[in-house]
């Protein structure tokens, strides 16, 4: 199952020995990945181990946030600004992983 054309399970995925569901808007997702060789940005645990035993390397919105300060896209301030609106709006992310970023940031 490591190759695009060998794309067969649309609607169900074995995750390492028990069952999951992932939609097909994301198997949507990883196929293109798939087929364009690049990094997949999600935060959807499901996807992240399919994608990755694809062999894509995977990303989620923290690592989205710290490349654009890192390449000076948007400012420190501004980072902080985001993560406080996503750990309003967003209760699976890591609320440590969070704050050890908005205290490097301030």
């Amino acid at each position: 199952m490591n190759s695009v054309n060998n794309y067969n399970s649309w609607y169900e995925i074995d995750c390492y020995g028990y069952e999951c569901i992932v939609r097909i808007t994301d198997k949507s997702v990883l196929w293109k990945a798939l087929q364009l060789k690049c990094r997949l940005v999600t935060g959807d645990k499901n996807l992240r181990y399919e994608a990755e035993e694809h062999g894509l390397q995977v990303n989620g919105t923290l690592w989205v946030i710290k490349t654009l300060v890192e390449s000076n896209i948007i400012e420190p301030t501004t980072a902080v600004l985001l993560l406080e609106k996503l750990k309003l709006v967003n209760d699976s992310l890591p609320k440590d992983e969070i704050e050890k970023m908005v205290k490097q940031y301030r």
